[in-house]
Order: C-alpha cells, then structure tokens, then sequence
C-alpha cells in the first residue's frame, strides 16, 4: 500500500492518477484506494507493476511504501515497510520511464505483483522505491541515497496498528 496526499479539500485524488501499470491496466478488484492511500493485491496470480508520481508522494511522512501479508500456515500477519525522503520529488528527476508506456508520467514509488517458480507455495511480489538520479564521474555513475526496511510480526491487530503508525492509514481494509 502507497499513503498519498489528498487534495486540498480532502478529497479522494481521481484514481486515474494510479491505476496505470507499467504493463497493463490493473482490474480494481486488485485495488483499493482510501481517503490517503491506495492498495494493490500482491499474490503472483497475475503481473501487474503500480506506480506513484513523486507529485502525489506525502513527504511529510518518512515512510513511502508497505507491504502487509497474512504469514502461511499462521494466524499472524507481517508488514514490511520502506522509508526514505532520497527519492524524486518532481517528473524532471525521475528517470525509471514504464516500459510498455512510456510518454507517460514516472512513478517513484512502485509495488510489482511478480511471477512464482511454485505459485502454490510461494506468493510473493516486490515493493521499490526509484533513487534518484546519479551523477556521472570519470565515466561512472555515482549516487548515494538512504533507505530504511523494517519488518513486524504479530497479530491482525498489531500489525494494523504499525501500519497506520507509518503510513497513517487508519481503517485499513485488506484484500
């Protein structure tokens, strides 16, 4: 799940703005999108990438992406959850161009719902958040950039707890 701003009015932003994958259009059975933030269902039953402009990002908030997940064979559930402000702010600093769109505007912060070798007993997808630029030296790219992963295990309930304190998602609905 992404946390986004919303509109001056507080109001929902127009779905428009992320719904377009990398590949195709993503059904909106595998998406939800709240008062501040959109989720995208992860579960390598088909690949779809999500991406977020730097423009939509909530920078007041240090963490910009999370996963949660219902732990296999558990009644416990994990978050993972990125954190950094070293990420495009604007279009004229993003530079990761959508493969199959690319006259489009570029995401930063980006979620990949990917492949399984063993879809029976592996689900996983990918959650990223685009550096920014680097800077050509002597013919070599350099770049320095700090990023943070935090991961928590525990009850439904716990985890949701963590989630709104990261993201400030409240209410969260999982799919």
């Amino acid at each position: 799940m992404f946390s986004f701003l919303t509109d001056d009015d507080n109001s929902r932003k127009n779905i428009v703005n992320y719904s377009k994958s990398y590949f195709r259009i993503i059904p909106e059975d595998r998406l939800k999108v709240g008062d501040n933030y959109i989720a995208f269902k992860l579960d390598v039953d088909d690949v779809y990438k999500l991406a977020v402009r730097p423009e939509d990002i909530d920078f007041t908030r240090h963490a910009k992406i999370g996963y949660v997940l219902k732990i296999p064979d558990s009644e416990e559930y994990g978050f993972l959850v990125k954190l950094s402000n070293d990420i495009p702010k604007t279009q004229d600093d993003c530079f990761d161009v959508s493969r199959d769109h690319p006259e489009s505007e570029i995401g930063v912060v980006q979620s990949y719902n990917s492949e399984s070798p063993n879809k029976l007993s592996l689900k996983y997808g990918e959650i990223e958040l685009q550096l920014s630029q680097f800077e050509s030296i002597d013919n070599a790219s350099h770049g320095k950039a700090r990023h943070q992963i935090f991961g928590y295990i525990g009850s439904k309930e716990e985890v949701l707890e963590v989630v709104e304190k990261y993201l400030g998602i409240a209410n969260l609905n999982l799919f």
